[in-house]
């Protein structure tokens, strides 16, 4: 009954199995799905957008007619000024 590499082996991936039907079960209850990397920054920028947004007093976020800034490449909704120009150069 002595400690053995294929005992560590198994327990190692028993636990990791437990925990990740874990985190599926736990999901599935929430109703979320899985997001990619990409998907969660798109939607951080979607929610940056938004809040430019509101603060510039635009009344529909859906809408917004984006253009992309000449020194950073970001895109802002249009006539706010981007993040790069307000730093001090």
């Amino acid at each position: 009954m002595g400690l053995s590499l294929a005992k560590l082996i198994f327990t190692v991936l028993a636990i990791i199995g437990v925990w990740t039907i874990f985190r599926l079960v736990q999901r599935k209850a929430l109703g979320r799905r899985p997001q990619t990397p990409a998907a969660r920054g798109a939607e951080a920028a979607r929610r940056t957008t938004r809040a430019r947004a509101r603060a510039s007093g635009a009344t529909d976020s859906d809408d917004l007619d984006l253009v992309r800034c000449p020194d950073c490449g970001a895109f802002v909704p249009q006539g706010t000024p981007c993040s790069c120009q307000k730093r001090p150069s």
